[in-house]
């Protein structure tokens, strides 16, 4: 856990953070620390996902609840089916998983992504917008 006094902002403490996973990871559990879990999340539910994926998802986050009830929310556009396309995943392990596929940014919401988003190269210091972008441009609109 990386924790500062002063805020740094997400980019730096990313970048921060990123710099210091072990090289035996495989993948990276994020979230900030201001989120607080109403149930247990059962993290190798998130590997299975992106295992059976592989190469298709840079992350699988949890859904938070909305928090603009009149105004731009990304979660009520996601539940009015605005944003992403609902998908039905059997994974490796034969287990159903209903996922919400899209591409509009790489949620710092708590969520698992492989080690490999920590190593690419961007074209300015990571953060939400810049991460989901330079990954649809390099992968031609494949990974999500």
């Amino acid at each position: 856990m990386i924790l500062h006094s002063e805020n740094k902002g997400q980019s730096e403490t990313w970048k921060e953070a990123w710099g210091i996973i072990p090289n035996d990871s495989d993948y990276i559990w994020h979230q900030e620390d201001d989120f607080t879990f109403p149930k247990d999340i059962k993290v190798n539910k998130f590997i299975n996902i992106l295992e059976t994926m592989k190469g298709s998802l840079s992350q699988v986050c949890l859904k938070r609840q909305v928090w603009y009830e009149n105004g731009y929310d990304f979660i009520k556009q996601i539940n009015n089916g605005e944003v992403g396309e609902e998908i039905e995943l059997e994974t490796k392990s034969g287990v159903k998983e209903n996922l919400i596929l899209h591409q509009r940014y790489f949620n710092a919401n708590p969520c698992l992504y492989p080690r490999w988003v920590t190593e690419e190269d961007y074209s300015h210091n990571p953060q939400e917008s810049v991460i989901v972008d330079d990954l649809t441009k390099k992968y031609n609109s494949s990974v999500h």
